[in-house]
């Protein structure tokens, strides 16, 4: 229960870096993804007290990856912004 403060203060400052870092994500996406992040670390954090650590880590590193495919097959329209096209002659 003492992680959960910090795991939140940190899931907000990956929040502030991923909107000044242009990753091409909506604020939807940015506001997901922190959530994910602030879940995957409770989960482990979790699963360390229940099982051994080379089985919760391979849990959390499964669960990332099918949230990741879940994440881009379903929602990827949410996630990310749509590209604009610029013309050759357009520098500005």
């Amino acid at each position: 229960m003492t992680y959960v403060f910090p795991t939140l203060l940190s899931s907000g400052l990956l929040f502030v870096i991923l909107c000044v870092a242009k990753f091409g994500l909506t604020t939807l996406g940015h506001a997901i993804i922190s959530g994910i992040a602030f879940g995957v670390v409770m989960l482990f954090l979790l699963l360390q007290h229940v099982m051994p650590l080379w089985k919760s880590t391979l849990l959390v590193v499964l669960f990332i990856g099918s949230t990741v495919y879940i994440l881009y097959t379903r929602a990827g329209r949410f996630l990310f912004k749509e590209e604009v096209e610029q013309k050759k002659g357009d520098w500005i």
